[in-house]
């Protein structure tokens, strides 16, 4: 493990000093034999500074013990609380002895001195990520006892649930923040997690290969598309299969609802385990739940779909022998999911379109088809990360127009989503769109219409302007049908084919205020 790892999870522990004693149980040594700090020395944050500046012999986590660490009793009591509160979970209630079973694996768990450290560092450092992978591991156990795995498997998936994401206290924190934008650099460091999980576990003595081998496939899709080594459906053990489901579903589960969860499974047909699937379409089938409706941004709404379906097309006019080329195949796989999302959940802007001004403000969609949309981007996203993880494979295909075709289709869809994502932020920070200097001159206008109107041409804002001039670029072809504009007084853009209607509404607002 390099010195940029070690040193990420070393800040963890130098947190955690602060509040706790820790004391080093051995002798810690530099990578060439140096003695760096004696036996039952107290670690505090100045020490650990120093050991941050040199590549250690042995794991830090392996040479050292709390005064008050995670026991298995505490364990047990947090278990409970997930399986009684936790969404991904809970999705098993009804699964026959199902908590019994799981709390039994759970008293055959041992765990080393550098397991339980990691595991204490965890829960204070990292809370959220401690309690996913308590979540995970009650669903591995479930899903096992379900398929009806021996007992000693299912303890092995325990192991494999408690650890999976071990790794990824070794990485930045700010990877691991939700509200943070990821960069495809990031998305890199992210996509090594599984790797580093499985390095610092492999010199565990005692841990079943079938546990490592898990660790490290808890994000491998059978068709080849997961990371980190792009296995495929052969390669990958029973474990693998089991704990990259629970790891989705446990994720999916815990901030979204139930029928956006049955969308992502769908999606992942072909990439999950199919026996898994099957066990997973009986859960959700036996639950029941209220599809409400809800409030949602109609600017936002209209974009994401018009980018999804945009992708689609133009991947359509690309040939068929270069869609079918064999070194596409994940490609193709990926928007085959996204493309089989909106055929079944009818995600297109013009079904989707309100009909009158009243309704042009404020559209009210089911939890399905809000689960649709955002998974049909999910899933084309994905698609997008794969080529970037391997873009050097990518360019190397031969023939080189194939190569190329696809480089224009990703680069047109990464803007897509960019200029989506732009628009998006500017709508939450409910912020007028401010004027470029390219076009200025087109603000002006001859007439006395009041200049309310701001527009994307050319990938770039424009305005203000006056209906007339958004008129005009209409005519012009400037602007096109799935382009957007924005009106002061509205908090969310529009599509340019609503823009009569956005008409219409200004009418009847200004009859209102001369009545």
């Amino acid at each position: 493990m390099d010195l940029t790892n070690q040193n990420f999870f070393l800040a963890h522990l130098k947190a955690v000093s602060q509040k706790d004693s820790i004391h080093t149980v051995e002798e810690i040594q530099d990578s060439n034999g140096k003695k760096l700090l004696d036996r039952n020395e107290l670690l505090e944050p100045q020490k650990l500074q120093k050991l941050s500046q040199a590549q250690l012999k042995k794991p830090i986590y392996a040479c050292i013990r709390f005064m008050e660490p995670l026991t298995m009793a505490a364990i047990r009591l947090h278990m409970q609380k997930a399986m009684d509160q936790s969404p991904g979970a809970r999705l098993f209630e009804r699964t026959p002895q199902g908590q019994q079973v799981a709390l039994e694996c759970l008293n055959r768990v041992t765990l080393p001195l550098p397991l339980l450290n990691l595991l204490t560092i965890m829960s204070k450092r990292l809370p959220e990520l401690y309690t996913h992978s308590l979540e995970v591991t009650l669903i591995c156990t479930y899903i096992g006892t379900l398929h009806r795995m021996p007992f000693s498997e299912l303890v092995n998936l325990m192991y494999v649930g408690l650890f999976h994401d071990i790794g990824s206290m070794f990485l930045s924190p700010h990877l691991l923040d939700r509200e943070g934008k990821l960069s495809w650099s990031d998305w890199r460091q992210i996509y090594t997690h599984p790797t580093l999980s499985y390095t610092i576990l492999k010199d565990v003595q005692g841990l079943s290969p079938h546990v490592l081998a898990a660790v490290r496939q808890h994000h491998e899709r059978i068709d080849g598309s997961g990371y980190p080594q792009g296995l495929t459906d052969k390669k990958l053990g029973e474990l693998g299969r089991v704990a990259a489901s629970a790891e989705l579903i446990a994720s999916v589960a815990q901030h979204k609802s139930q029928y956006h969860l049955t969308t992502v499974l769908n999606a992942n047909i072909g990439k999950l385990d199919p026996a898994v699937l099957d066990t997973m379409a009986k859960v959700l089938a036996g639950i029941g739940s209220d599809d409400a409706v809800q409030a949602s941004d109609n600017a936002a709404i209209y974009g994401l779909i018009d980018v999804v379906n945009d992708a689609l097309a133009r991947w359509q006019s690309i040939d068929p022998p270069s869609r079918a080329h064999r070194a596409l195949e994940k490609v193709a796989n990926g928007l085959s999911a996204v493309e089989r999302i909106v055929n079944e959940s009818e995600l297109s802007a013009d079904k989707l379109a309100p009909h009158d001004a009243d309704a042009m403000v404020r559209l009210k969609l089911s939890q399905k088809t809000i689960g649709a949309i955002e998974e049909a981007k999910y899933q084309l996203l994905q698609v997008l990360q794969d080529v970037h993880r391997n873009k050097a494979t990518y360019m190397a295909i031969e023939p080189e127009e194939i190569s190329k075709a696809l480089g224009r289709w990703v680069a047109e869809t990464d803007r897509r989503f960019k200029g989506l994502g732009e628009l998006a932020a500017a709508a939450a920070a409910n912020a007028e769109p401010s004027q470029t200097n390219g076009d200025a001159s087109e603000a002006a206008s001859d007439n006395k219409e009041e200049l309310l109107w701001y527009c994307m041409k050319n990938g770039k804002k424009h305005g203000p302007l006056s209906a007339l001039n958004v008129m005009e670029f209409i005519q012009k072809g400037e602007l096109r049908p799935v382009d957007l504009v924005w009106r002061a007084g509205l908090s969310h853009w529009s599509m340019v084919r609503t823009v009569p209607e956005l008409f219409n509404w200004d009418t009847k607002l200004a009859e209102k205020e001369h009545q």
